[in-house]
């Protein structure tokens, strides 16, 4: 996955699926059990773990979501970037 606001590329861990639910979900206490430290910022949402961050928009549609742009990309790729780290 790619934060298209940031740049960084993360590997999702044991990615799970559910047919039920329209868009992909993460979860935030995965990433902080992984290191990744939090912080509001406003209506952003910011994770950071080293060098790399993420942000999460607040939505105002549906509350207590933040939402990140984001793209899918492939396993090459998140092995690319971390090789060059």
């Amino acid at each position: 996955m790619k934060d298209n606001s940031t740049g960084c590329v993360l590997e999702l861990k044991n990615p799970r699926q559910s047919k039920k639910i329209k868009k992909d979900i993460i979860s935030i206490g995965q990433l902080q059990d992984e290191g990744w430290t939090l912080r509001v910022n406003g209506n952003t949402l910011i994770m950071e773990k080293g060098h790399r961050m993420l942000h999460f928009e607040k939505s105002y549609e549906e509350k207590n979501l933040y939402y990140m742009d984001a793209t899918v990309v492939s396993k090459a790729q998140v092995l690319n970037v971390l090789d060059v780290r």
